[in-house]
Parts: structure tokens; sequence; C-alpha cells
């Protein structure tokens, strides 16, 4: 009987380092799982976070061409008006310098013709 008591407090013994070692088993591996779920988080958030940079630079640089399109535009728009401008200058000039050619020769016809009458006058 205390052969049975002996080898039942073995038996027992066995069973508790068996299932303490199964437990300290689980618990490393539910340590390792947890560990490569944090990682596994951790890589996500930072793909999410590369990404959502990613998304910015874009629209940021996206910004930028738009902005630099719109000054091309008013730059070019702004040259259009210059040239517009200057040819508008050049009529007006042109005309001012038909209209003062055209009175310098009436001037000129006309001093001629008093010219005229008074030669034929003293004669």
């Amino acid at each position: 009987e205390e052969d049975a008591q002996r080898q039942r407090a073995r038996e027992q013994e066995l069973q508790r380092r068996l299932r303490k070692d199964l437990d300290r088993q689980v618990a490393d591996q539910r340590m390792v799982q947890d560990r490569e779920k944090q990682h596994n988080q951790s890589h996500f958030e930072q793909q999410v976070e590369a990404y959502r940079q990613h998304c910015e630079q874009e629209r940021e640089k996206e910004l930028v061409r738009q902005q630099k399109m719109i000054v091309q535009k008013h730059e070019r728009h702004a040259q259009v008006e210059l040239v517009h401008a200057r040819k508008e200058e050049e009529k007006l000039k042109e005309m001012e310098d038909a209209r003062a050619m055209k009175e310098q020769i009436f001037k000129q016809e006309q001093e001629e013709k008093k010219k005229k009458e008074e030669s034929m006058g003293q004669q």
C-alpha cells in the first residue's frame, strides 16, 4: 500500500510537472503569437502611414502643379494683353503720324498757294 501511495504520488507529481510544462508551453506560444500580432499590427500601421504620407505628397505635388499652371496662364494672359496694348499704341501712333503728315502737307500746299497768289499779285 505504501508503494501504491508512492506510485500515486509520483504519478501526481509527474502529472503536475507535465501540466506545469504544458501551461508554460501554452503561455510561451501565446506570448510568441502576441508578439507576432503586435509586429504585424505595427507593420500594418507603418504601411498605412507610409501610404498616407505618399497620398499627401502626391496631393501637394498636384496643388503645386495646378498653381504653376495658374501662374503660367496669368503670365500668358498678361503677355497677350501687353502685345495688344503695344499694337494699339502703334496703331494710334501711325494714325497720329498720318494726321500730322496730312496737316503738314495741307500747310505746305496753303503756303505754296499763298506764295503763288502773292507772286501773281506782284506781276
